[in-house]
């Protein structure tokens, strides 16, 4: 996803933020991306917490109905919580 793409799918959601912080946030989806798919990857144990990916997140209609869910992900993504952002991407969420 390029980063003109980001700004505009956030824009249309109505999530207005300054230059910095969208550059900010969109840098920080790439590393929570890192974070959930290496976290996905590891195997064992049946109580294994799963992650949706924070770009599906914000692309996908599904996800429309929780929009609250991608105002705390881009929240936390803006001030750098990359753990608070991983908490939005659980698939318990949902």
């Amino acid at each position: 996803m390029k980063f003109i793409e980001y700004r505009n799918i956030l824009r249309n959601k109505n999530i207005l933020l300054f230059d910095f912080d969208y550059r900010n946030s969109y840098k920080n989806m790439f590393v929570l991306n890192e974070i959930i798919f290496n976290n996905n990857e590891q195997v064992g144990g049946s109580d294994k917490e799963y992650y949706i990916s924070p770009f599906s997140l914000i692309q996908k209609e599904k996800y429309k109905s929780s929009e609250t869910v991608i105002n705390k992900l881009i929240e936390n993504l803006v001030v750098n919580n990359i753990n608070g952002a991983k908490y939005a991407c659980k698939v318990s969420n949902f």
